[in-house]
């Protein structure tokens, strides 16, 4: 079946028979709206997640999360552990669940049709990826609490402080600072 054709199906939701491409708009503006109010800024545009959502959805029809593969759009590459773990923290799987519950009443994203919780486990995955980390306010509040409070709010993610060290000093000559 062609993309568009794909598209243009019915699909039966909790408020009866959609396009699927309505379905898709609806879930994008609820997706969009949930990582803003959890304190992330996206990095791409809601009309590119709207279109990457769609591919994903499509090219991984029937396959599992496993194999599925959803590199679209890999824009948040610069980031610590901490970034990561906090993230994890504020969009945690309580949030989530309450997330999925109001926004996958159609079959493609619904944990009772087949591949659909693979589904979902892909867009919680693709959407780490597509934050922009640094100027998000979550991130902001995560540095003043692990700098105690200092205004001193480091600009780039923490790295290898021995790499660092040895791209500043043009190596590390075996004495540490």
């Amino acid at each position: 079946m062609w993309f568009d054709e794909w598209l243009e199906q019915n699909v039966y939701t909790y408020h009866g028979r959609l396009k699927r491409k309505q379905c898709i708009k609806r879930f994008t503006k609820a997706l969009w709206h949930f990582i803003i109010n959890k304190g992330y800024n996206w990095q791409i545009t809601e009309y590119h997640l709207q279109n990457c959502i769609a591919t994903g959805l499509y090219e991984n029809t029937g396959k599992s999360h496993i194999a599925s593969e959803w590199n679209y759009s890999d824009v948040n590459t610069e980031y610590s552990d901490d970034d990561l773990n906090h993230y994890l923290h504020i969009v945690d799987s309580y949030a989530w669940s309450t997330f999925w519950a109001q926004n996958s009443s159609w079959g493609d994203l619904d944990k009772d049709e087949f591949r659909g919780e693979d589904r979902r486990q892909d867009i919680e995955e693709f959407v780490w990826k597509q934050i922009n980390i640094l100027a998000s306010p979550q991130t902001q509040e995560l540095y003043e609490i692990l700098l105690g409070g200092e205004d001193d709010v480091p600009s780039t993610p923490v790295g290898d402080v021995y790499l660092q060290e040895t791209v500043e000093y043009n190596g590390w000559g075996g004495i540490r600072r």
